[in-house]
């Protein structure tokens, strides 16, 4: 059987009609003390000591997105299965319902709004921030809880009390760039590359330029394009970036930050470069996967450095044991970054239910969820106020991926 396959004794349940519902329609003089009973009876969550406690996972099993779904999934198995090894949750194992929204927002809510109704009261939502957006309104005032595991984009999680955010937002990690920038690299004065037609290097420039500025930073230029940089770019447009970067040698920048993706990235690094300029370059998530790109060298991503949400080189324990523990299992050939998320997520409802005795009172497993203050896989976890994480930020080297510093 393909490893893919393997599932760790997990249980996969086929949706079911809804008991209530059915028996219902059929028996129309059911009183309302009946339905009330077999309401609790049925209840999902509500676990006793010997039942399974439910937790539903929408991700992309198929589309676009599959391969970043199915690691998703090989790491929540791997909680799932070490802690129903271990004895489960006050003798209770944890069943995990995986549903395919294909990264589809419209599905996603769909699947999302039919498990409320069901309800079921423990969601490990979508990958994509537009994905969760969309669960988020479904979830209403359902008392469920909510987990994005990655999406780092705006959704509220401020209207729901029931929902959380796992992962570094996009704000929180350019906010996080910044400490980098000052405390690890001593920079003071930065030099920021913005393409103005895309809404993520907006945003990500805006906050590093307002938190370097209040950290005590100076911004010596904006280097400002309109379409993304690479081998497309006619020879004018060329011309035209050479010319602004040839300007910055004088600028005596500390730091360059580029919040863009790897494509771009690469050819502005390469120019970067070449005018002379060895001042260090920072960049974020986007920038995965240039060290991969065959035009790249090591020599010119030297001194270069990126945000991640999960690095498998980082020395911490957590990080060594999981590692390990996929890599015996599964092998390397999966986006490690969401199958750690996953594993996360798993934990960090599991830690929840165990605070609060169980998950009959889900309102308690809530509360010992923001509560959350701990070293997990992907570091240091705790949540702010709008239940956005607040954890340690691991910065690689751009020329391979590997770790260079964790920032608290």
């Amino acid at each position: 059987m393909p490893a893919k396959e393997q599932f760790l004794r997990i249980i996969i349940i086929a949706e079911k009609t809804d008991f209530l519902y059915t028996v219902f329609m059929k028996t129309k003089r059911i009183i309302l003390l009946d339905l009330i009973s077999v309401a609790l009876l049925c209840a999902p969550v509500a676990a006793q000591q010997g039942e399974n406690i439910k937790i539903t996972s929408i991700i992309p099993q198929s589309g676009v997105l599959e391969s970043y779904g199915l690691s998703e999934q090989l790491g929540m198995e791997l909680a799932v299965n070490k802690i129903n090894s271990n004895g489960g949750i006050n003798g209770s194992k944890i069943e995990l319902v995986v549903k395919d929204d294909k990264a589809d927002p419209m599905m996603s809510e769909a699947i999302c709004k039919k498990a409320v109704a069901n309800g079921e009261k423990l969601i490990i939502g979508s990958l994509t921030s537009g994905c969760a957006a969309k669960d988020v309104e479904a979830l209403e005032q359902s008392r469920t809880i909510f987990i994005a595991p990655a999406a780092t984009g705006k959704f509220a999680t401020a209207d729901n009390p029931y929902v959380f955010r796992a992962c570094d937002s996009d704000a929180y990690l350019g906010k996080k760039v910044v400490t980098f920038a000052r405390k690890n690299l001593s920079a003071k004065r930065a030099v920021i590359f913005i393409y103005e037609e895309n809404e993520y290097s907006v945003a990500l420039a805006e906050k590093f330029r307002t938190d370097f500025s209040v950290q005590g930073g100076a911004i010596v230029s904006e280097v400002t394009y309109d379409l993304p940089i690479g081998v497309n770019n006619s020879v004018r447009d060329k011309q035209i970036m050479t010319m602004k970067i040839a300007s910055l040698v004088h600028q005596k920048c500390d730091v360059i930050y580029i919040p863009d993706y790897y494509n771009s990235v690469a050819a502005l690094v390469s120019q970067i470069r070449a005018a002379g300029i060895t001042a260090p370059i920072v960049g974020c998530e986007g920038w995965q996967g240039i060290e991969k790109m065959p035009e790249m060298n090591a020599d010119v991503l030297k001194n270069c450095y990126y945000a991640v949400q999960f690095c498998a080189s980082n020395p911490a324990e957590a990080v060594k044991q999981f590692t390990t523990a996929f890599n015996e299992k599964y092998g390397s050939d999966y986006v490690m970054t969401f199958a750690a998320l996953g594993y996360d997520c798993v934990y960090l409802l599991a830690n929840a239910i165990t605070a609060a005795g169980g998950c009959s009172d889900i309102a308690k497993v809530r509360g010992e969820l923001a509560k959350t203050d701990g070293r997990y896989v992907t570091g240091k976890v705790s949540f702010d106020k709008d239940r956005d994480a607040v954890k340690s930020v691991t910065f690689v080297n751009a020329y391979d991926a590997s770790f260079f510093a964790e920032v608290e």
